[in-house]
């Protein structure tokens, strides 16, 4: 009960703030063009098909869903940008891609550069609790004309590399490709060289040698095949990257109150859903790399303890609440919300 009221208190605040007072009775049939980054392979695939079939059945047929996969209505760039002037009516939106779109996502990675928890059913379900009880991130999206409806975590990062790395001193020089700002911090903090490329990138630049390594989820590597141009799977569990699902804001006000409202249910489902499709995967992909000829090297501990305690970690963490906060959102008050959540 206390999670239903916390999912309706969080939809009739959304309702209000988004709709401006205005609901049509009806609406007519609304196709979303839906620009998915991603190549139509992986668990990618199970989850999407299941949303717009869902979307479809339970709004009656008044909403539909168009995937236009791999990037080609707009690319992972590009993804908040063509979501905002309505080029795509749904969108991949990652502050890590998209500078100043969606930052108080990373609101989560104050819980340390490594995963607070193994689990991201848990995680997911604490930052889906973070945001109804302080629904800043909606605000912040807003003022870019989008409405985020599926929060997704890409689960724990893993290191997979064409040479073998055993411990912090191998990773000396290494040009690891590290998507968030975090994480190329944390990299360079051990004397690593932190790259940053868009995944569709990551392929070929490890062929050639531009990159030694690529920080991952295992989900990932595997729908981008990274298993056939590295040796070696490095499992040191780094906090993953965060990103949104969004509509863009004048489509939303197209649909109906019922509609939106189902849009949003759907979103939670869905956020859950990838959390557990994610943690399965996460099991199973170490038997399939193990298969494809991959080492897997357990990172001793003991040097994650010493990684972890790195100095350059608070130090991003003040950095980043100043910022938001100067910025006019709560950030001090998110982590010290999430933080209390997952504790518990």
């Amino acid at each position: 009960m206390k999670r239903l009221m916390c999912v309706v208190t969080a939809f009739l605040f959304i309702a209000i703030f988004f709709s401006a007072g205005f609901q049509p009775a009806h609406s007519e049939t609304v196709t979303l063009r839906w620009a998915e980054p991603s190549p139509k392979r992986g668990t990618e695939v199970v989850w999407m098909n299941w949303f717009t079939k869902e979307l479809e059945k339970r709004t009656f047929g008044r909403v539909k869903a168009q995937v236009y996969w791999g990037g080609s209505l707009a690319g992972l760039k590009d993804g908040a940008q063509a979501c905002k002037t309505g080029m795509a009516d749904v969108g991949w939106v990652s502050s890590a891609y998209q500078p100043g779109y969606g930052e108080l996502s990373k609101v989560p990675y104050a819980a340390g550069f490594f995963s607070s928890h193994p689990s991201p059913v848990f995680l997911t379900d604490k930052w889906l609790k973070t945001t109804d009880r302080i629904p800043a991130l909606y605000e912040e999206l807003a003022a870019t004309n989008m409405v985020p409806f599926i929060m997704r975590w890409y689960d724990i990062y893993w290191t997979f590399s064409t040479k073998p790395i055993r411990s912090l001193a191998d990773y000396q020089g290494v040009k690891v490709r590290a998507v968030t700002e975090l994480q190329q911090i944390g990299f360079k903090a051990i004397g690593a060289v932190p790259v940053f490329l868009g995944f569709g990138e990551v392929y070929s630049a490890l062929q050639k040698g531009i990159l030694d390594a690529v920080a991952a989820s295992p989900d990932t590597a595997f729908r981008y095949k990274i298993y056939e141009v590295t040796k070696y799977v490095i499992r040191h569990d780094i906090m993953g990257a965060w990103a949104n699902w969004c509509i863009n804001l004048n489509t939303f006000k197209k649909l109906n109150w019922l509609d939106q409202k189902t849009l949003f249910q759907l979103g939670r489902e869905a956020s859950m859903m990838i959390a557990r499709i994610n943690e399965d995967e996460r099991h199973r992909l170490i038997d399939v790399f193990r298969k494809k000829g991959l080492e897997i090297i357990r990172f001793p501990e003991k040097d994650i303890e010493t990684w972890g305690r790195n100095p350059v970690f608070l130090e991003w963490q003040e950095k980043y609440i100043k910022e938001q906060e100067a910025r006019g959102y709560p950030a001090r008050e998110l982590v010290d919300l999430y933080l209390s959540l997952v504790k518990k």
